[in-house]
């Protein structure tokens, strides 16, 4: 818009998006929702991905575990998870610069709802499936 008298145009406010290292939490989050007549829980899709992929699962979304195979998937989660450290560690000046109350987390917490829920799915015998 010009204005009389004015050699100047207007112009809005340029608004810029923070740089991506100031990002605190990523723009979009995917959520896997796992779900059995035994239950139901959701959590990242990175993770979730992550531990379908532990139990030799292809780590597809959406899909489904049948209740016979679960207890073959069922163990191997379990030895991934034992095979994993059990504490998180990382660099103490990386650590310093987060925020103070993100706390990291084991693969064997992340774990704990898939293991509950396989193991009600298998003790049922019924399938579970995710999306």
């Amino acid at each position: 818009m010009h204005r009389e008298g004015s050699s100047r145009a207007f112009s809005p406010p340029v608004q810029t998006a923070p740089e991506p290292s100031r990002l605190r939490y990523p723009l979009l989050i995917m959520l896997v929702r796992f779900d059995s007549e035994v239950g139901g829980f959701s959590m990242n899709a990175d993770i979730a991905v992550q531990l379908l992929k532990a139990m030799g699962h292809s780590g597809t979304v959406p899909s489904a575990i049948l209740a016979g195979d679960i207890p073959r998937a069922l163990a191997s989660l379990k030895a991934a998870v034992d095979a994993s450290p059990t504490t998180v560690e990382g660099p103490s000046s990386a650590r310093d610069e987060k925020d103070p109350k993100e706390v990291p987390v084991s693969l064997r917490q992340r774990a704990f709802p898939l293991i509950d829920l396989l193991t009600r799915a298998a003790q049922k015998g019924t399938e579970v499936m995710w999306k």
